[in-house]
């Protein structure tokens, strides 16, 4: 079975691997504000404090789903992937599904922080 389910093993590993190695240098904060890497969101270019804020709740997220991942990887070392057992497309989309849930979370986490920093700016004004 293990050698069956090899490439699905290694398959969702990296993906797991490349989810845990994006996540970290944001986790860390390392990346300043750019158009190229982090958080992509509307929200998260609002100031320097929450590109930071959104990215490491985006890096939580993202670093969760590769472990997750990794955890799916060894799995399937004890489950068959096709006929009667976990069907080949649930473990082929599986990763695109831990990042869409993490972005979804992560966009909800952006606009209940634009919300407070709006409520926030209505008191000052008051």
């Amino acid at each position: 079975m293990l050698t069956d389910n090899l490439m699905f093993i290694i398959y969702l590993a990296a993906c797991g691997l490349i989810f845990i190695g994006l996540g970290i240098p944001l986790l860390r904060g390392k990346i300043g504000m750019n158009i190229w890497y982090g958080v992509r969101f509307k929200a998260a270019f609002a100031s320097d404090e929450m590109w930071h804020d959104m990215n490491t709740y985006g890096a939580r997220q993202l670093v969760g789903g590769g472990i997750i991942l990794l955890i799916d990887a060894v799995a399937l070392m004890f489950v068959p992937v096709g006929s009667g057992g976990v069907p080949l497309l649930v473990v082929i989309a599986f990763p695109a599904l831990v990042a869409l849930v993490g972005a979804a979370f992560t966009f909800r986490y952006g606009l209940r922080k634009e919300r407070e920093q709006q409520t926030e700016r209505g008191r000052t004004q008051s």
